[in-house]
């Protein structure tokens, strides 16, 4: 009884939590938490000049410190136009799926690969989308980040999960099969967002712990590599990739300086 209590309040808050966001959708007010502008310019520079990256040494001297994959799966639904008003809808509405299939995967997760009780498993899953922090809301590519972060993740739970301390030799094929749609997602995590590719460091050491060496050291390159074609492929199609995305994050910063300011 009071289980099917508290999933019921659960799912009112959830049910308000989507009300209020698809509100936001239909009547969008501009520039939530003052974060937006630059997404919405980013989308506006794909429609207007075919490409995030321009040159910041030139006019109009700008440039955008942020992987492409969200500015453009937003770009790919608006209207070729001026209007802002639909950048703001689409980003909005299509960060709302990201999150809905999020609480998806990671009740699905819980309820097969944990064995969850189906309640318990929707319930933590529902609570995590009232949870979901303010740029989920926003025109921002933290929740596209987020999906395929849990996506990356949920399959390597269930990896470690069927393979926990154990030692027996598993032939390489195998386990590169295994292993790559895990580094696929994780790199389109990194390709929404520059912060994707901690995942690179955090499952092969949890792998290596749960496992043993060779297979966590088999997913490390593999992510690696993943990553880096991802990086080499990026530079090719747009050269001034990473003066935007890398450069752009120099904020003058260094051990030196740091010990510079230190000595004061």
């Amino acid at each position: 009884m009071i289980r099917r209590i508290l999933f019921s309040l659960i799912l009112v808050v959830f049910a308000l939590q989507l009300v209020n966001r698809v509100y936001l959708i239909i009547e969008p007010s501009p520039d939530l938490g003052g974060i937006e502008t630059t997404f919405v310019h980013g989308v506006q520079s794909i429609q207007h000049y075919g490409t995030l990256y321009k040159n910041p040494e030139k006019p109009p001297y700008e440039f955008f410190q942020y992987h492409p994959l969200y500015f453009y799966t937003v770009a790919l639904f608006v209207d070729k136009g001026d209007d802002p008003v639909s950048i703001y809808r689409v980003g909005r509405a299509l960060n709302l799926l990201f999150n809905l299939l999020t609480v998806a995967l990671l009740a699905l997760f819980m309820r097969h690969q944990l064995s969850m009780e189906k309640y318990l498993a929707w319930a933590i899953a529902l609570g995590a989308f009232s949870l979901f922090w303010s740029y989920s809301y926003v025109v921002r590519p933290d929740s596209l980040k987020t999906l395929c972060i849990v996506a990356s993740a949920s399959l390597f739970g269930k990896y470690v999960l069927a393979n926990y301390d154990s030692k027996n030799y598993q032939p390489i094929t195998d386990s590169i099969v295994l292993f790559l749609p895990i580094a696929l997602c994780s790199t389109l995590a990194f390709a929404a967002k520059q912060d994707g590719i901690l995942a690179m460091g955090i499952f092969p050491l949890t792998l290596w712990v749960a496992t043993d060496f060779s297979r966590a050291f088999l997913l490390g390159i593999m992510m690696l590599l993943s990553n880096l074609l991802f990086v080499l492929l990026l530079s090719s199609i747009s050269p001034l990739y990473w003066t935007n995305a890398w450069l752009g994050l120099n904020q003058g910063l260094s051990v030196p300086w740091l010990m510079y300011m230190a000595s004061f």
